[in-house]
């Protein structure tokens, strides 16, 4: 009999010990939450690979997605992971952000054709996101760049329609009155709708 009990408690410690080893999926999202908070992109990669391979149809695996591209330093890449989030997981509440993430870098790397395309995407797929105003902002931009200033002009009246926080729109306003003035050499047109 005594065997038989030291043998059931070997077992059980053994199967607690197999539990403790095993993080929760709440213990994971804290842990990478703490990784992306200090940006440990390493860190927060090898996590995220633990976390999609211990719970890979968790209802938290697209934000762990975007902590990663969020956290993602190669430019590529990070677009890769934003457009999985856009492409893949249609139901995601932050897919508004991962769009977001697309323009910031596509600006970044001043690739002008392809930021057009994915603002005028983004306008369309998220009129009701709270970064609404950035979208069409981001488009405007982009055709300065490719100097078309009609197209650039409505972009940036639809930004300014949107947008609701006055730094941004002192931003969206500055963007206008570059482009009113860039194809006349004056800005009058600018200076009368702010007259308005």
């Amino acid at each position: 009999m005594p065997r038989t009990a030291l043998a059931l408690a070997l077992v059980a410690a053994l199967c607690a010990r197999a539990d403790a080893a095993a993080p929760s999926e709440k213990d994971y999202l804290t842990r990478i939450r703490a990784h992306a908070g200090r940006g440990e992109a390493e860190k927060l990669r090898s996590l995220a690979a633990e976390f999609y391979r211990e719970y890979p149809k968790s209802d938290s695996v697209a934000d762990v997605r975007l902590y990663v591209a969020d956290a993602e330093e190669a430019p590529e890449e990070a677009i890769r992971q934003y457009r999985i989030l856009l492409d893949k997981y249609r139901y995601f509440k932050h897919r508004d952000r991962a769009a977001l993430g697309i323009c910031q870098t596509l600006y970044l790397l001043a690739r002008w054709s392809d930021l057009e395309t994915e603002s005028a995407r983004a306008v369309g797929l998220f009129p009701k996101s709270e970064h609404a105003a950035r979208f069409p902002l981001y488009r405007a931009k982009a055709l300065i760049h490719l100097e078309r200033y009609d197209e650039a002009r409505a972009a940036c009246r639809r930004a300014a329609e949107l947008n609701r926080e006055y730094d941004e729109l002192a931003g969206t306003l500055l963007v206008l009155g570059y482009v009113e003035r860039k194809p006349t050499g004056y800005s009058r047109a600018h200076l009368f709708s702010l007259k308005e």
